[in-house]
């Protein structure tokens, strides 16, 4: 049972990294992000 909450954290975290990369793209595409990323 350990095991099987462990590979769930662990799947749920790659899933989270994977929405905030997503998030952070989108911010990217908006106009106007640039200036405040600094690229």
């Amino acid at each position: 049972k350990a095991e099987n909450y462990a590979s769930t954290q662990v799947r749920t975290f790659e899933q989270s990294k994977e929405d905030f990369l997503s998030i952070l793209k989108s911010f990217r595409l908006q106009p106007g992000m640039d200036k405040l990323t600094g690229k």
